[in-house]
């Protein structure tokens, strides 16, 4: 049906039914164009540094979403156009609006994805299982390296910059492996992250980079924003190490549990270090336990800094020759002994020695640590030192 909003033209979609059982109303102005802007990606004179024009359209979406103004209307011919867009700015009213149209010979596909058609083994990294059992013979690991210097078709004959960069969201992953690197950007969910947005992910295994700078939690280098993540863990680095991250730029509402081992500078139980202690970007972490201050071993009030109630569970960790044989949340203050242990492998000849005592009361997250030994043969004898 339609109907009149004041002197505009109000048309009433049936098939668009708000929660409530109302039809959601809409109304269309009809649109006066003040310019417009043509991109084409197949066309091989298109640039970025053309005008815009019919005659000289742009290359990507991306150089006429920061060319428009509002009254524009962006016409797109057909092509897969890989890339992030990010609108410099939107309409300021209904006849004065930004318009993002198919220019009608074809699909338009905007993808950030990267085209993979190259992998080959991984020569770095490798799959553990439990107890350490051997890799299987038939599980392969593949990577691929994106390299901008040879991976990027240049159209141009020279360039004063070129940026590359994948914006992505990470949310709610979880990790409990032990993370173990050579190099530096060590993190349990990511080790760098330039852009993108971490949230609510948590971390449960050790991060280990002995000689490695950005070493963390959660990721070992971010100038994306974290916020809402869990690291309870422990965590050896040499330099910028931290509870949460290495170094960060926005945290926010994310909370540590970790111990930070072998750190010579810059080392904090939320972040090593930070672009700047402000409020606009550091707010309400927390740390629960740990050896350090919050940043660069410094509290911050209301920005980074221990908790003042302390947690109501506390997680066991149980490992077996140094991997992840068990994972247990238990209330504060109960005892080890009580707390169910993960079976392990039987071996021949060994038997399993647990490293803590059974009594111990458990008030923090604890790691517990096991070997298989061979049992030690003893005699026993009536005689005396005395004879």
């Amino acid at each position: 049906s339609d109907c009149k909003k004041g002197n505009e033209p109000m048309r009433t979609d049936l098939s668009s039914i708000l929660p409530d059982g109302r039809s959601y109303e809409f109304w269309e102005t009809d649109q006066a164009w003040e310019r417009e802007l043509f991109v084409n990606g197949s066309d091989p004179s298109a640039s970025d540094d053309n005008d815009g024009s019919e005659a000289a359209p742009f290359r990507t979406i991306g150089k006429a979403a920061q060319a428009a103004a509002p009254g524009t209307r962006v016409r797109i011919h057909a092509g897969t156009y890989r890339e992030c867009v990010s609108p410099a700015m939107g309409g300021t009213d209904p006849e004065h609006m930004i318009s993002y149209e198919a220019f009608g010979d074809g699909d338009v596909i905007v993808s950030a994805a990267e085209v993979v058609t190259e992998f080959r083994t991984s020569e770095g990294w490798m799959a553990v299982r439990a107890w350490g059992a051997p890799q299987p013979e038939d599980l392969r690991i593949w990577e691929y390296d994106l390299d901008p210097e040879e991976d990027i078709l240049r159209t141009n004959s020279r360039s004063l910059d070129y940026t590359f960069g994948v914006s992505a969201v990470i949310f709610d992953s979880v990790n409990t492996g032990r993370v173990s690197a050579r190099a530096n950007h060590t993190g349990g969910i990511t080790g760098k992250a330039d852009l993108g947005y971490l949230r609510m992910n948590t971390n449960e295994g050790d991060i280990v980079s002995e000689d490695g700078y950005f070493v963390g939690g959660i990721a070992g280098y971010s100038e994306a924003r974290l916020e809402g993540n869990t690291a309870r863990c422990r965590i050896t680095g040499k330099k910028n190490t931290g509870g949460i991250c290495g170094y960060g730029r926005e945290l926010r509402d994310n909370r540590a549990v970790v111990t930070i081992l072998g750190a010579v500078e810059y080392a904090g139980t939320i972040a090593g270090s930070v672009d700047s202690p402000d409020p606009e970007n550091i707010r309400n972490n927390l740390y629960y336990s740990g050896n350090l201050g919050a940043i660069d071993d410094i509290d911050y009030r209301g920005l980074a800094e221990k908790a003042e109630t302390p947690l109501d569970t506390v997680l066991v960790k149980f490992l077996v020759n140094g991997h992840l044989a068990g994972l247990e949340e238990v209330k504060a203050g109960t005892v080890l002994k009580d707390i169910p242990h993960p079976e392990a492998e039987e071996r021949e000849g060994f038997y399993l020695r647990w490293d803590t005592d059974p009594e111990t009361v458990i008030s923090e997250d604890t790691v517990v640590d096991s070997v298989y030994s061979l049992p030690v043969a003893s005699l026993s004898s009536q005689e005396t030192e005395a004879g």
